[in-house]
């Protein structure tokens, strides 16, 4: 499926991509891990022991860790598509026009 992020961006869950303007954004695998989780789950707060068991499975993540992880997937995303529930987690704001 294709979750649409703005009016001309848009994540491709089947091919794991996101399409801006008809060319591709480059993701780094944490960041396209961590994308596939919010856009499966853009009905609700992902946690952050979701995040953690699902990005970091293993050595566990450090509060700089997603940090420095969102910082740089917010700098390949639109605008306001990636909001933080303090203390929670993180939610995806699909797109829809007015």
């Amino acid at each position: 499926f294709a979750l649409p992020l703005s009016e001309n961006c848009a994540y491709n869950a089947f091919s794991k991509e996101i399409i801006c303007d008809g060319a591709p954004v480059k993701l780094t695998k944490n960041e396209l891990l961590f994308l596939d989780l919010l856009a499966f789950n853009t009905s609700r707060v992902v946690t952050y022991e979701e995040i953690e068991s699902q990005i970091w499975p293993y050595e566990g993540m450090s509060s700089d860790a997603i940090r420095s992880l969102v910082r740089a997937l917010r700098k390949k995303l639109p605008e306001d598509a990636l909001e933080n529930i303090s203390g929670v987690g993180y939610k995806l704001r699909a797109y829809s026009p007015e």
